[in-house]
C-alpha cells in the first residue's frame, strides 16, 4: 500500500517527538557494593532532575565510600549520606543545598529512594530508601523520590542492621548526626560496631540496553534500542510501546504495510538517539521514507 504525504508527516513527527524524550528520560543504573552485599539502583532523570543529578554527582566523586547506614527502621526506612572522612563531607556541605524539584506527588513504593530533608530547599546528600510502600513519605517539597533499588536487590536492603533504631530525637539509640558530621566513621565505628555500611558505588553508564534493569514498577522497556527494535520487529506493537503519544500512532501504524513499516524503523534504529540525539535519528527515519517510496515504485 501506498504511504500518503499527509500519514509520512504525521508517522516523522510521532517518532521524532518519541524518541527525543526517551533520550532525555533514559534512566541511569547505579551499582553500590555493601556490607550485605551487592545492591543496584535505578535512577530516573526525569522524576527529579536535580536530586538524580546530585546523586550521579555523588557517586562519580567516590563519595559512598565506606558510608554507614546510620538510620535503620523497619517498616519504615533506610537512611545514609554522612561521609566517612569530615573533610570530604564539609567540602559539600559549602556547595550549599539543593533546590527542590518539583514534587510529582508520586506515591512511594518500596524500594523508591528520595533525600531526607528539614524544609523547602534542603537537600544535601543524605537519602533514604523506603522499606514498604508508605502515604507518609513523599508528600514534602525535598521528598520526590529520583530512583529506586531494584527489586531483586531489596533483600539487601532487608538485611542491613536494625538494632540501633532510629535517631535519638526520635526516641531510638542511632548515632548522632552532629557528632558524625565533626568526626565521621572516627565517631561511628567505635561506638556503633554493629552498623552496615555502603562500601562503594559506581554509575554504569548505559551504552546499551544490557546496562539497564527493567524495575519493580516499570511495565515496558525503558531503552531506545530496545523499543525501537521491538517496533521494528513488530509494527503493532507501536502504539503499546508508545501509548503515551496516543491512538494517533496505532492508525498511522495500519495504514504501513509490515514489510514497509519494518524498513522504516529498522532504519531510525541505526541511529541511536542516546548518542546521535534526534535529529540523527529523524535523518535515518526520512532516508527509510525515501528507499521505502523507491522501492513501491520499482514494483509499478
Amino acid at each position: 500500500m501506498y504511504l500518503s504525504r499527509a500519514w509520512l508527516v504525521k508517522l516523522t513527527v510521532v517518532l521524532f517527538v518519541w524518541t527525543g524524550r526517551v533520550a532525555a528520560d533514559e534512566p541511569v543504573l547505579v551499582k553500590c557494593l555493601t556490607t550485605r552485599g551487592p545492591m543496584r539502583i535505578q535512577v530516573h532523570p526525569d522524576w527529579a532532575p536535580i536530586g538524580a543529578e546530585r546523586f550521579l554527582d555523588l557517586v562519580r566523586s567516590d563519595f559512598f565510600q565506606d558510608v554507614g547506614l546510620t538510620r535503620v527502621v523497619k517498616g519504615f526506612l533506610v537512611q545514609f549520606g554522612i561521609a566517612a572522612d569530615p573533610k570530604v563531607q564539609h567540602d559539600w556541605n559549602r556547595k550549599g543545598n539543593l533546590q527542590d524539584d518539583p514534587n510529582l506527588h508520586m506515591p512511594v513504593k518500596r524500594g523508591y529512594m528520595a533525600y531526607a530533608g528539614s524544609g523547602v530547599n534542603s537537600r544535601s546528600t543524605q537519602i533514604w530508601i523506603a522499606f514498604e510502600d508508605s502515604k507518609s513519605l513523599g508528600t514534602q517539597p525535598w521528598e520526590t523520590p529520583f530512583g529506586y533499588v531494584v527489586e531483586e536487590d531489596m533483600p539487601v536492603v532487608d538485611a542491613f542492621y536494625s538494632g540501633y533504631g532510629d535517631m535519638s530525637a526520635f526516641g531510638g539509640h542511632g548515632p548522632d548526626q552532629g557528632k558524625q558530621q565533626q568526626l565521621g566513621n572516627g565517631y561511628l565505628k567505635p561506638n556503633f560496631p554493629d552498623l552496615d555500611y555502603i562500601k562503594s558505588c559506581t554509575v554504569e553508564e548505559p551504552a546499551d540496553d544490557a546496562a539497564l534493569v527493567l524495575g519493580p514498577h516499570e511495565d515496558k522497556a525503558v531503552g531506545t534500542v530496545s523499543a525501537m527494535n521491538q517496533i521494528a520487529n513488530d509494527p503493532s506493537s507501536f502504539r503499546e510501546v508508545n501509548e503515551d503519544v496516543g491512538d494517533a500512532s496505532a492508525s498511522i501504524t495500519k495504514k504501513i504495510k509490515p514489510y514497509d513499516s519494518s524498513l522504516l524503523l529498522i532504519s531510525a534504529t541505526a541511529f541511536n538517539p542516546v548518542v546521535l540525539g534526534g535529529t540523527a535519528a529523524l535523518v535515518a527515519l526520512l532516508l527509510g521514507l525515501v528507499f521505502s517510496r523507491w522501492k513501491h515504485h520499482g514494483r509499478v
